[in-house]
């Protein structure tokens, strides 16, 4: 991802790696800003930042998040072998 930072000076930051169950889309909001978003699948609750920002030194802020199993989220079901009430 190239973030321009005026003139004709630009800064390349990493790609960014889909966390496991989940998804991350990279956005343009201006012509000097890219921001990656992150989300999750159906039944999967994102843990950490879910926006980060290609910074003017070639990094991403913050910390990659994870998706994990949306248990304790006040969700009840039947797994195929007992009934569960997830409190994480």
């Amino acid at each position: 991802m190239t973030l321009l930072t005026g003139g004709n000076t630009s800064v390349e930051c990493p790609p960014l790696k889909c966390p496991d169950h989940g998804f991350v889309d990279i956005v343009n909001n201006s012509a000097s800003v890219a921001e990656a978003v992150y989300s999750c699948e159906e039944g999967f609750v994102l843990r950490g930042d879910h926006k980060r920002y290609c910074q003017g030194n070639g990094q991403w802020t913050g910390r990659d998040p994870h998706c994990s199993l949306a248990i304790g989220e006040g969700l009840k079901g039947w797994s195929g072998v007992m009934w569960w009430e997830g409190l994480e």
